[in-house]
């Protein structure tokens, strides 16, 4: 059951409730198709949040991209923010 609710939420699947596992005493756990709805909105939403951010990030200048990175007003962190670049670690954060 807990590996079923790993997985993201079909956007397209609303017909019936979906189906998470079976308890000890044979009753069939299931989702509700509203909130499977739910979830695969805020999914998308999530991933719109992520692309936007791409395209916030991308156009930064280093200064302010070190200042996402630093914890205390003094002394700015050296290292300056980065997105994941990885395609396997951005899969981890999408849904895609």
């Amino acid at each position: 059951m807990l590996l079923s609710l790993s997985y993201p939420p079909d956007a397209f699947q609303y017909a019936a409730p979906r189906v998470l596992g079976r308890s000890k005493d044979g009753a069939e756990l299931s989702s509700p198709r509203s909130h499977e709805r739910k979830i695969a909105n805020i999914v998308t939403t999530v991933d719109i949040m992520l692309d936007q951010c791409k395209e916030t990030v991308n156009p930064t200048s280093r200064p302010i991209l070190c200042w996402l990175w630093t914890v205390n007003a003094q002394p700015c962190f050296p290292k300056p923010f980065q997105l994941v670049w990885r395609e396997f670690s951005e899969k981890k954060y999408r849904r895609r």
